[in-house]
């Protein structure tokens, strides 16, 4: 038997069983869930690209957090003098319906240590269907100076490799079932 169908037989019934004994009651509730992922975001030969890729931005393969498709995006020339970096929804299902998402990037050392980091702050996409890739995202243009990113790289670098984490936050509120609140009180209602 499906959560429908039990709803749909075992409500009516604790209802009945509420107003023969002259209750009125209703209950409801929303569950907030956060759920955390982690992707590194890898790009050999950075010096290079920050050569040849002109006015565009770098994308990664897409992963998951929250049920969701992200991708994640470095902009090696963002607005002024800046490298800058994003996270994109990635997909056309709407399985972030009712979520809030933020993001923490940083730039790692060869040690994995964080040397640049900027909160991509909350932003919430309630009850909306995203038809392409570009209709969520969220950049930070000025996240570090490109020249202080290029001779910080000199020294704390191995191999031409840039190595950016994203820790992605995604808070889900799901509706529960009204079923499960009648059964809690009725059952407590039972043992008195």
């Amino acid at each position: 038997m499906t959560g429908a169908a039990a709803t749909e037989l075992i409500l009516p019934a604790l209802r009945g069983a509420y107003q023969r004994a002259g209750h009125s009651f209703s209950s409801s509730s929303v569950r907030a869930r956060p759920v955390t992922g982690t992707h590194l975001f890898q790009i050999d030969g950075y010096k290079l690209v920050h050569r040849m890729v002109d006015g565009s931005s770098i994308k990664s393969r897409k992963f998951r957090v929250g049920g969701i498709d992200w991708q994640a995006a470095y902009h090696p020339h963002a607005r002024g003098l800046c490298v800058g970096a994003g996270l994109h929804l990635a997909g056309t299902n709407n399985s972030g319906k009712n979520s809030t998402a933020m993001c923490q990037v940083s730039i790692l050392d060869r040690a994995g240590v964080p040397a640049f980091s900027r909160l991509i702050e909350p932003r919430d996409f309630h009850g909306m269907i995203y038809p392409d890739r570009s209709s969520w995202s969220v950049d930070v243009h000025d996240f570090v100076k490109r020249e202080e990113l290029l001779k910080w790289a000199e020294e704390h670098v191995d191999d031409d490799r840039l190595r950016l984490r994203y820790d992605v936050l995604v808070l889900r509120m799901r509706s529960e079932s009204p079923v499960r609140g009648y059964l809690k009180d009725f059952w407590e209602r039972l043992k008195n």
